[in-house]
């Protein structure tokens, strides 16, 4: 809300971030997309608005109650099946995941990742950086349809399904998608049912991904380091949700 803010007063202001939680340090406040949920929309109302710097102190995660670690943790997990280095040393460190003194290592290292997607790929017009949209599509459905959960949370869960997704529709291997899911696992072993979950269809619609009118488009792992965009029917995305309906 304050990059918006810093966008649109005078036609643009200089802005700094200071992120003060784990999520914000390694997401939102690095590449310049602020924006705010309109109309049962996510982030439709927004601009592209590069912060002048970001500070990112890792003694305010001294601060944060556990749920705040793990919402963070789903973007951490993210990235660390886009970009292999990252998923190494999560794995490496997976005991560590609670430990702030490795959080801050992990969090540079996201950033870093961030940034040069972003650099070469700032407002999306290339492609490039839509790939930080893994498990965003799923997950900002089920986020205005349930609410409750952390944005971290729901990403965790967008994750685990479009696995299913990816491996069902040729993107990715079984054993891939299985890693895809023993990663998300790390931060949530337990993934929630949700009752109703199809009804989350006419989220997913809205989103403004979507290249295709009745469609949804998701952003898949096809691989560690590799991802692919895919467009479903909004019936076959449908049938898709209905894993969610049941416990796991």
């Amino acid at each position: 809300m304050g990059g918006l803010a810093a966008a649109l007063y005078m036609r643009g202001i200089r802005v700094l971030q200071v992120p003060t939680t784990l999520l914000a340090q390694v997401d939102s406040s690095v590449g310049g997309k602020t924006a705010i949920d309109y109309g049962g929309v996510k982030n439709v109302l927004g601009a592209f608005w590069q912060p002048e710097t970001v500070l990112c102190d890792p003694l305010f995660l001294r601060t944060l109650p556990p749920r705040e670690i793990r919402c963070g943790l789903g973007e951490i997990l993210k990235t660390g099946v886009l970009d292999a280095a990252v998923g190494e040393t999560i794995w490496a460190n997976k005991g560590r995941l609670r430990d702030l003194s490795f959080l801050a290592q992990i969090a540079a290292d996201c950033v870093r990742f961030k940034a040069r997607v972003v650099a070469e790929d700032e407002t999306e017009r290339s492609g490039v950086r839509k790939c930080l949209n893994l498990g965003h599509t799923t997950g900002h459905a089920l986020e205005l349809a349930y609410g409750r959960r952390s944005h971290g949370e729901y990403v965790l869960i967008g994750m685990w399904l479009e696995s299913f997704i990816a491996e069902r529709e040729g993107v990715c291997s079984p054993g891939h998608a299985q890693y895809v899911r023993d990663t998300v696992r790390l931060a949530l072993p337990r993934i929630p049912a949700f009752r109703g979950a199809r009804d989350c269809v006419r989220y997913a619609l809205l989103d403004k991904k979507n290249s295709e009118k009745g469609a949804v488009s998701v952003l898949l792992s096809a691989g560690k380091g590799e991802y692919a965009e895919r467009t479903l029917t909004a019936e076959r995305y449908g049938e898709y949700l209905s894993l969610l309906e049941e416990k796991q």
